[in-house]
């Protein structure tokens, strides 16, 4: 399968270096076909890649790069089976239930297999394509969740680059990531023009509700943010640690690491803000002043994670190797770097049960029963519920700036 996700521009300069000097005039592969502008190399490299599952056909679905893995060989590498996701799935009756009135009423079923329409116009095609077939959710409940949660969502998304996971025929096919604007994204979704190393490509910019939903009529079901908007590209204004636990790992240790996180950054002035994943674990996420460039805060960040894990050896680690992380949570700093991307608050995940990327306040964590705990189904329920959103001084803590010791190169986190 393919691995389009994932890669910093450090990464990528990396892996140029390291292919071209394995490159070769003709596949390594049997039955490779015919495919034009292809530089071929010896297959002698060992990545690490997570990924959503296999397809049929026996291709990773939604692989993401994790990096070189230097300490393993070829022959080292065998077929992983993804684990199993702890949610608690609903069902497409009670999304269509929980979705707001104007689009809760139900297409007459004459027109079952044509086109619908939702509030802004915006025309549906299959809408009764099952996307999540584990429990019967169609492209309309898809549509009808990011009408429900797009107040809250569109601000999170506003002006920053983004990553798509688009999945056309639902989440049992062959989901893929998409980065660049090209030619299937429609002319009204904006562009930002992003320089990279060797040219400059055009990535798709959420503005307001027709754009989030144009999106999804396109099969786009998870939204993958950038650190940083398009008037500021070198300049992030949020920094992201990934709670990453080992299978074994009981849950409440991963809410204990989030507070400890939480306590860790508050010594340095800096508040945070939780958010479960929709996937095993937890994003603690740092609203900041777009002050500092990307090696500022990725450093710190990364300083931060280190010294918890040298404090707590047994708990935390901050290598990615999977051999070193067994019992242990893995504090994932590399969303902090120029061209990664993290989920963005309200998204859904491609994945059984239709887990939502969720917000939190502080105090609900104890209550949270893990990261997959909301869905499709519930979110739109909880956002009914909720007095207030859990994120409420996001706005406030977006004053914040790095404290000055980010800024010497000397910096060693205690």
């Amino acid at each position: 399968g393919k691995v389009g996700a994932g890669f910093g521009d450090a990464d990528l300069r990396r892996l140029a270096s390291l292919l071209k000097a394995r490159r070769r005039a003709s596949s390594p592969f049997a039955n490779a076909g015919a495919l034009p502008s292809v530089n071929w190399s010896t297959p002698s490299l060992v990545i690490e890649a997570a990924f959503a599952g296999w397809t049929a056909a026996g291709r990773v679905r939604q692989a993401v790069f994790k990096g070189v893995r230097t300490d393993k060989r070829p022959q080292d590498v065998h077929r992983e089976e993804p684990g199993g996701i702890d949610s608690a799935p609903g069902t497409a009756a009670d999304t269509a239930a929980n979705a707001p009135p104007a689009l809760a009423v139900a297409r007459p079923a004459h027109e079952a297999g044509g086109a619908d329409s939702d509030p802004t116009g915006l025309r549906i095609s299959h809408p009764d394509r099952v996307i999540y077939a584990d429990i019967g959710m169609s492209k309309l409940d898809v549509v009808r969740y990011y009408e429900a949660v797009a107040e809250r969502m569109l601000p999170h998304l506003a002006g920053r680059p983004l990553t798509v996971v688009r999945c056309p025929r639902g989440t049992a096919e062959n989901c893929f990531f998409q980065k660049h604007a090209n030619a299937s994204v429609p002319d009204r979704i904006t562009r930002v023009a992003v320089r990279t190393e060797h040219s400059v490509v055009d990535y798709p910019v959420i503005t307001d509700l027709d754009a989030l939903l144009t999106m999804v009529q396109l099969g786009a079901l998870e939204f993958h943010i950038w650190g940083s908007k398009e008037t500021q590209l070198e300049s992030p204004d949020r920094m992201v640690f990934d709670l990453d636990p080992a299978p074994e790992v009981p849950w409440k240790d991963v809410r204990t690491a989030a507070r400890v996180l939480r306590d860790s950054l508050a010594s340095y002035g800096l508040q945070s803000l939780a958010m479960t994943t929709g996937g095993k674990g937890l994003h603690v996420i740092v609203p900041l002043q777009p002050l500092a460039d990307w090696h500022t805060i990725g450093a710190f960040a990364r300083n931060v994670a280190q010294s918890l894990a040298a404090r707590e050896p047994q708990k935390y680690t901050t290598t990615m190797a999977k051999a070193k992380r067994t019992g242990k949570i893995f504090i994932d700093t590399f969303r902090n770097r120029r061209g990664a991307t993290a989920v963005a608050p309200y998204s859904l995940r491609a994945r059984d049960g239709a887990p939502a990327a969720t917000p939190l306040a502080w105090n609900e964590l104890g209550r949270t029963a893990g990261g997959a705990a909301w869905t499709a189904s519930s979110v739109p329920r909880r956002l009914r519920a909720q007095a207030a959103d859990p994120w409420k001084d996001y706005s406030r803590l977006a004053a914040q700036r790095l404290p000055q010791q980010a800024f010497d190169l000397s910096f060693t986190a205690p």
